[in-house]
């Protein structure tokens, strides 16, 4: 979904200019960056960070905009400065040389040029080389910048259908006829799996670590469904409850693209009452896959959340009434129960050292928790986008850990062109592979747990790893592939994801079409397999 980007009325402009070709000083081709009439829409439901906004000195990013008594919960955006021209005809330009951000995004990049002396009744045209097909660029009006300067602002459309990965551009500035060459402004365009929630903060959500999962009952083959218990050390009233059952529940849903994602906040392990249970439905149903009123309504959220905490002595009843029934089976045939609860009750209370009338399992009144409608339809247009990817998911890579692992003799493959690897780059690869590993088992970290290998991908340790393997390219491929026969395959599962994709994203997809498998568990083991192909076929 577009950005809508605010402008201040003094920059209204007068409508698309012609497209033209021309050339540069050195004889490149370049086309010009037409002017765009930008409407003035506010919208307080819809804020980027870099909107563009009216300030006494010109326009400038929302992110950048501070009012007093107010906080601005946007980081600010930086720019960069460059030099170009020499001598007294040196310029000062000041923009966005990178630039990071999702398919289907528009962007805004001001540009600030300064020259000594000032650039009075100056006029400035920008153009552009070889703009990649994924982007367009308008030249959004002028009203940025003090006197004496010239501004300008770039508008960069990112088509929805733009596959990750880096974007380069070369801006050009021309001032009163004259060319003064380019600056360089790369767009990355960031995986949707990192990066698809972010502008959907929960800010009241707190560090969380799944302990458990549960099977729901699902008769509806042609949808998914998933119930997880989590538990939060940090969360401690009702928004911290309700907040981060909810980004525990889109956090899992970015993982497994259930049809139905559930979260269960809990005490601690072991003790199953729930503090919230946070439930995503991306067709509006219930777990069954039923609406649950008349006429049916779809429900895309229910959030309902505790009214208050535990005390220590109903955690400790909880704790031991959830690990002890089995020591005292039931005696009554007619009774509903499977253990004596009873005699339960009296261990208890002979354990905790309290009366046995205070030992009752304890009860919590839910009460349900209301969501803003921008947030829903969000979450929801979000969630459309998603399934229409047909995204490589963990679910697929679980297959390496199971039934789908490559063979013995692909393997052998795999370990011979390991050989051909140099003994430096083994060694440099092992230290910073163990490195990252280690983010992946260390609990304290507070990643979500739960044979996922996307949390600990934002570690440093791991951007590390990745930075190196990308930088040598197909030769530590067998590398990766080599540990897909390790204990910990799913995490080499992840990685030669990471470093494969989007470039040889086609292989994947082609994969899909030819197989005629209809199972995500075996396309991603024939992927892997059209990979270790790519590098014999390198070999010979």
């Amino acid at each position: 979904m577009k950005k809508l980007i605010y402008i201040y009325m003094a920059i209204m402009l007068v409508g698309l200019l012609f497209v033209t070709a021309c050339q540069t000083n050195t004889g490149e081709a370049y086309t010009t960056i037409p002017v765009k009439d930008i409407p003035k829409v506010w919208n307080t439901d819809i804020e980027a960070p870099d909107d563009i906004v009216p300030t006494p000195g010109g326009g400038t990013y929302r992110a950048n905009v501070h009012q007093e008594g107010v906080e601005n919960p946007c980081p600010p955006i930086e720019s960069t400065s460059v030099v170009i021209g020499s001598g007294t005809d040196a310029l000062t330009v000041s923009y966005r040389n990178y630039i990071q951000t999702s398919a289907g995004e528009t962007r805004n990049n001001i540009i600030l040029i300064m020259k000594e002396g000032g650039l009075l009744n100056s006029q400035l045209a920008l153009y552009s080389t070889n703009i990649p097909a994924e982007l367009e660029l308008a030249d959004g009006g002028r009203g940025v910048g003090l006197p004496g300067t010239l501004g300008a602002i770039l508008v960069i459309e990112i088509a929805t259908d733009a596959f990750p990965g880096e974007y380069p551009l070369e801006i050009g500035l021309m001032i009163n006829g004259k060319d003064y060459g380019t600056i360089t402004c790369t767009i990355n365009v960031i995986p949707e799996q990192i990066q698809s929630w972010d502008a959907l903060r929960l800010i009241h959500a707190s560090p969380y670590l799944v302990v458990g999962e549960t099977n729901l009952a699902n008769e509806d083959l042609s949808r998914s469904v998933g119930l997880w218990l989590i538990t939060s050390e940090e969360a401690s009233d009702y928004e911290g409850y309700a907040q981060t059952a909810a980004q525990a529940v889109l956090d899992l849903y970015d993982t497994y693209i259930m049809t139905f994602t559930s979260v269960i906040l809990i005490p601690r392990e072991g003790v199953e009452i729930a503090y919230a249970q946070a439930n995503f439905a991306t067709d509006g149903k219930g777990a069954a896959g039923m609406t649950g009123s008349s006429p049916a309504t779809p429900g895309y959220w229910k959030i309902r959340v505790a009214d208050r905490k535990l005390t220590e002595q109903e955690l400790a009843i909880a704790e031991l009434w959830a690990a002890k029934q089995q020591d005292f089976p039931q005696k009554n045939p007619w009774s509903s129960l499977s253990y004596d609860a009873e005699a339960l009750r009296q261990y208890i209370s002979d354990t905790l050292n309290i009366p046995y009338e205070q030992v009752q399992m304890p009860e919590l009144e839910m009460a349900e928790y209301q969501l803003d409608q921008s947030f829903i339809d969000g979450t929801v247009e979000m969630a459309t986008n998603r399934k229409s990817r047909n995204p490589i998911t963990e679910i697929a890579l679980h297959s390496l850990l199971e039934s789908g692992n490559l063979s013995d003799s692909e393997i052998a493959i795999i370990d011979s062109m390991v050989n051909e690897v140099s003994e430096e780059i083994k060694s440099q690869f092992a230290l910073k592979y163990e490195a990252a590993e280690n983010v992946s088992r260390d609990s304290s970290r507070h990643w979500m747990a739960y044979s996922s290998w996307r949390p600990y991908r934002q570690s440093e340790e791991y951007q590390q790893l990745l930075e190196f393997c990308k930088g040598k390219g197909k030769t530590i491929w067998p590398l990766v592939l080599q540990k897909l026969d390790s204990e910990n395959a799913f995490f080499a599962g992840g990685l030669i994801i990471d470093i494969t994709i989007p470039e040889y994203l086609y292989y994947f997809e082609d994969t899909v079409r030819q197989s005629n498998l209809r199972n995500e568990e075996l396309d991603i083991i024939a992927y892997f397999r059209e990979l270790s192909v790519l590098l014999q076929e390198r070999s010979h």
